[in-house]
């Protein structure tokens, strides 16, 4: 049988490994890349995601794998949104920024556009 300040260091101990486990990339905060410009857009592969090369250094807070391209998901409302208003930005030779928020295959996710 357990002593009651055993169960109390058994409950401490696992506290302290779900907070440990809990730090980290998956908990980064959305974060503003610059403004920059668009160099390349990429689509395809029978999948609905549009990837982004940008001008500016890569943003990867959630240290996704593939961070080279920034990706808007199909799943995200406003996902035609946002992929409209870059590709109009990329045409025009508009500046982007972005906001970044964990990752979507493997690339930081798209959740906002700024034209500028």
């Amino acid at each position: 049988m357990r002593t009651p300040s055993g169960i109390i260091r058994t409950v401490a101990i696992a506290a302290a490994a779900v907070g440990a486990s809990l730090t980290g990339p998956a908990l980064a905060q959305p974060t503003e890349t610059p403004f920059g410009t668009i160099l390349a857009i990429d689509a395809g592969w029978n999948s609905p995601f549009m990837h982004f090369q940008m001008s500016f250094p890569v943003v990867n807070p959630d240290a996704c794998p593939w961070a080279g391209l920034y990706t808007i998901a199909p799943d995200l409302p406003g996902y035609e949104t946002f992929q409209s208003l870059a590709m109009s930005a990329y045409f025009a030779g508009k500046q982007v920024a972005f906001v970044v928020d964990g990752c979507t295959s493997n690339r930081p996710r798209i959740i906002s556009v700024r034209v500028h």
